[in-house]
């Protein structure tokens, strides 16, 4: 058990997708801080107030978003690359999964506040 959690044919991929990553990640905090409507309704039908919106938002944002990379990596490191092992692609793949989800998230957050600044 002596292989390296990233191996170093992908040292510069992985430094790159963690870089842009954590970006990406201020990016949308900053645009779920600014964002001046965010009201929702819970389960139950009581109006949610902003700052528990957004605390969710930033919660989901952090941790969910790198549960569900990891979730996702544990299958997608089954696929063949460049003969590295499975825990050698795990924490690679982790990382671009990561990465575009928080894109995702990223442009979906920008398009709400297009339109809550432009429509509303």
């Amino acid at each position: 058990m002596n292989e390296q959690l990233i191996p170093d044919i992908l040292k510069p991929q992985a430094k790159q997708f963690l870089k842009w990553s954590i970006i990406i990640l201020i990016i949308n905090i900053l645009m779920i801080v600014i964002d001046p409507y965010s009201t929702t309704t819970d389960l139950t039908g009581q109006v949610s107030s902003g700052w528990s919106v957004k605390i969710s938002a930033i919660f989901t944002s952090i941790i969910g978003i790198a549960i569900i990379s990891l979730i996702l990596s544990l299958v997608i490191s089954i696929i063949p690359y460049k003969g590295l092992s499975y825990g050698q692609k795990f924490f690679f793949y982790s990382l671009v999964i990561y990465f575009i989800i928080q894109c995702i998230f990223c442009l979906i957050e920008a398009k709400n506040l297009w339109y809550e600044f432009t429509v509303k």
